[in-house]
Formats: C-alpha cells, sequence, structure tokens
C-alpha cells in the first residue's frame, strides 16, 4: 500500500497542482459563463431606447377599422405611443424593467374613457418579455400574444 502512494506522489502530480488545474478550469468556466450572460444584458438593452411602429390589425367585425398604426418612442424610463386612426391619441406608459428582457408597462396619462378602462383592467401594468431581438423587428410577448414591433432606421 505504500508503495502505491509512493508511486503516486512520485509521478509528479501532487495533490495541490491537481486543485489548481481544478481552480483554474472553474475559474475559466464561470468567465466564459459570465460574457455570455453580459452579451445577453447588451442585447435587450439595445430595446430600451429607440424609434418603432406597431402596425395593429382588427379581423373582428367589431370597429370601422381594419388597421391602424402605433408610432412608438421608447427612452429608458417612458413609453410614448401615438396613434392616428381611427382617432389621434398619444399614449404615456412609465417603463418599470424587471429583468433582462423583462419589462412592465404603466399607463400614467389617461384621457379617454378606455384609457380609464385599461387602467383598471391593469392596475398594476402590463408585463412583456421580449422573445427576439433583431435589427430590423423585435418579439415581444405578453400574455399568450406574440407582437412584432419594427424598428424605425
Amino acid at each position: 500500500m505504500d508503495g502505491i502512494l509512493l508511486n503516486c506522489s512520485t509521478s509528479g502530480h501532487s495533490i495541490f497542482d491537481l486543485k489548481l488545474t481544478a481552480a483554474i478550469t472553474l475559474l475559466f468556466i464561470f468567465c466564459l459563463a459570465g460574457c455570455r450572460s453580459i452579451k445577453q444584458v447588451s442585447v435587450c438593452n439595445g430595446f430600451k431606447n429607440g424609434r418603432y411602429v406597431h402596425y395593429m390589425y382588427n379581423n373582428s367585425s367589431i370597429g370601422h377599422w381594419p388597421k391602424t398604426t402605433l408610432n412608438i418612442e421608447i427612452s429608458d424610463s417612458f413609453h410614448i405611443v401615438t396613434r392616428e386612426y381611427p382617432f389621434r391619441d398619444t399614449q404615456i406608459f412609465r417603463v418599470k424593467w424587471l429583468g433582462r428582457c423583462r419589462y412592465s408597462l404603466l399607463f400614467i396619462n389617461p384621457t379617454t374613457y378606455l384609457d380609464s378602462a385599461f387602467l383598471r383592467l391593469s392596475p398594476k401594468g402590463k408585463t412583456y418579455r421580449i422573445k427576439k431581438l433583431s435589427p430590423d423587428y423585435i418579439l415581444i410577448k405578453s400574455q399568450n400574444q406574440l407582437d412584432t414591433i419594427w424598428k424605425i432606421h
């Protein structure tokens, strides 16, 4: 038994060397994982400021509008939506970032009865998750609805 231990210690690798190698390997893995998460944060940060457009289609028989365009301006803390049809209206939301690619919009300027109804339905805001980000568009999901927001270049 002593001969086996002697052979292991004389093979050129001490326990200290093995622990050092394991520690360096773990440190390398943590650095790679950290770089990956930093990259994901910067990808979603690209959405936090800019101008976008969202096309809404009315496929129901309710209302007289088949399509309306929402112009969206986004800053770190505000989300301003302007539409022209069926009537000109501007809605202002406060943005609260809940995570890397998740945010909540809280309606802060109800001007019509419909706006007030929306505020009563979502008093704590509506939560969105960024599912995909590309140079031209963003896919966002709220509850079970997936929407496309197009970037204005």
